[in-house]
């Protein structure tokens, strides 16, 4: 583990692509890839049935890989997974497999990683019960949900597309930095660029918030795995 503030990693707590280098620290969505095929690069990975895809496979065979995924040390957390109300199946299929989603990441204690269109209160209502870390990724929104996901303790994952709209950006003063993350999701491109971004916005030392998204990381996921 680092824990000198000139080595810590910078966390990219959600992304599709491989880190940029090697002071980055990533949690790679995998969706139902093969654990095997991600260890060989070093580096942890979510896994989930999105709820856009959610009709598109066999249920049953979709939740046994799964399952096996959950299972993996590198596998740091379910996701992502969630309710879309623009995109995907039924939203009743949606919330069956968000169900299922939610009771594994219980079984094996993983944190969820979070995708909400347009379905806040369905998603919190679903989650009333579940006792590990809820990350809403890509937030996006307005201060109303902002505060609503806040009041349940979820946190918060900002990447580029929040720092490019200008309503969103109004409500960043609300997050408190201990329940923060970002993230660079499908862009290419260091997710420290992120971390600059909200530290000119906020005016806060980029040392500082670095050390604070550590914090949350070694709080929130169990990544002591060989020490």
């Amino acid at each position: 583990m680092l824990h000198e503030l000139g080595n810590l990693p910078w966390i990219n707590i959600h992304t599709h692509h491989k880190p940029i280098g090697h002071d980055e620290w990533i949690i790679r969505n995998a969706y139902l890839s093969s654990p095997k095929s991600m260890l060989p690069e070093g580096y942890f990975f979510s896994c989930g049935i999105h709820p856009w895809f959610a009709a598109q496979h066999d249920l049953s065979k979709s939740l046994a890989q799964l399952e096996r995924s959950l299972a993996n040390l590198q596998c740091l957390a379910l996701g992502e997974s969630g309710l879309d109300r623009i995109h995907g199946p039924d939203f009743k299929v949606q919330q069956r497999i968000f169900d299922a989603q939610i009771y594994l990441a219980a079984q094996y204690k993983k944190p969820l990683i979070i995708h909400s269109v347009k379905a806040h209160t369905e998603l919190i209502s679903m989650l009333h019960q579940f006792n590990h870390p809820v990350l809403i990724h890509g937030f996006n929104g307005a201060e109303k949900s902002l505060l609503s996901f806040l009041n349940k303790g979820f946190r918060i994952s900002l990447g580029h597309r929040f720092f490019n709209n200008p309503v969103a950006r109004l409500s960043v003063s609300k997050i408190p930095i201990d329940m923060l993350y970002f993230e660079t999701d499908t862009l290419v491109g260091p997710v420290s660029e992120v971390y600059e971004s909200y530290a000119r916005l906020v005016q806060v030392d980029l040392n500082a918030l670095r050390q604070q998204i550590w914090t949350n990381f070694t709080r929130d996921f169990n990544t002591d795995y060989g020490t």
